[in-house]
């Protein structure tokens, strides 16, 4: 067995801690100040990226304008008062930009007002059609802080008032209209389009 050189160690360390060249270090500086300036064009033009458990993790641009809202589409809202309180207080929600101090959250309508709403067997029929493995929908009992999940309305058949909404993303855990029913147009802050899903 014989024995390394220890002029080439020395050399290795020496690659090792060279400097980086003019080149490498400009690159580096060019790609983290690209960092803000796509930050602001996207904010420019209105564009989010969003990584929440309710809908597709990707990139969706914001459109304000919600006079036609239809089942499939994404929107932002805002829980009505007495929700959100409740939401708040459970853990189920984060304090955010809402009037009522709550979090916009992010989720997908499937049912407009006017339609008819089953909640069933941990499944949504919309119009008596039952969406299977799509809308499949269980209903938790315990909270992660082992108390009973609150809500604010039960199994049935229901006249949809307001907009349902549902959390495709991880249905046994969303928070939605499975227990709270529809959310009032005026809660509506944003239609979500989106433009890159993964």
């Amino acid at each position: 067995m014989s024995k390394k050189d220890p002029d080439e160690n020395i050399n290795r360390a020496k690659r090792l801690l060279k400097k980086p060249s003019k080149r490498t270090v400009l690159g580096i500086m060019l790609s983290v100040l690209m960092i803000p300036l796509f930050a602001l064009l996207f904010y420019v033009f209105g564009i989010i990226f969003t990584y929440t458990g309710s809908i597709p993790v990707g990139f969706y641009r914001i459109i304000s304008d919600t006079t036609q809202i239809k089942r499939g589409d994404y929107v932002s809202f805002c829980l009505p008062d007495t929700i959100a309180k409740m939401g708040l207080e459970r853990g189920y929600i984060h304090r955010g930009s809402c009037a009522n101090g709550s979090e916009e959250l992010i989720k997908q309508v499937i049912a407009v007002p006017g339609d008819t709403v089953k909640l069933a067997n941990n499944e949504i029929s919309v119009n008596g059609l039952f969406l299977g493995s799509g809308y499949f929908a269980p209903t938790r009992i315990i909270d992660k802080d082992h108390l009973p999940v609150y809500r604010f309305i039960k199994e049935g058949t229901y006249q949809a008032k307001g907009y349902w909404v549902y959390g495709f993303g991880d249905p046994r855990y969303s928070w939605d209209s499975r227990y709270y029913g529809g959310i009032p147009k005026a809660n509506i802050k944003h239609r979500l389009l989106p433009l890159w899903i993964f």
